[in-house]
């Protein structure tokens, strides 16, 4: 497999997850969220947010700034990852007026 074959079914693999998906979509709706504030909009506990913050670093699709005792959070590519969801939205609405 083709080294950015493997990262784009890497990326599918972590949007995947409900709560990912859900942290990225509040990451484009407004830039820089701490692990807490995302706590409080999304009903998760602040580890359970910092976790899935930290499988996104590693997909390389969000950044962190560091200031103080705060640490903020953005995505790194929005442009492309609003395209991305922006797809899969179409795709979805596609998929439910298939016949068999």
């Amino acid at each position: 497999m083709r080294e950015t074959s493997y990262r784009a079914s890497r990326v599918c693999r972590i949007l995947g997850n409900p709560v990912v998906f859900a942290i990225v979509v509040e990451l484009l709706e407004r830039d820089g969220m701490t692990p807490s504030e995302l706590s409080k909009k999304l009903r998760r506990s602040v580890q359970t947010v910092s976790t899935h913050l930290a499988r996104l670093r590693t997909a390389d699709l969000v950044r962190y700034e560091a200031g103080g005792r705060r640490t903020h959070y953005h995505l790194k590519h929005p442009k492309e990852i609003r395209q991305l969801l922006t797809t899969l939205q179409g795709v979805v609405a596609a998929s439910l007026y298939v016949s068999d």
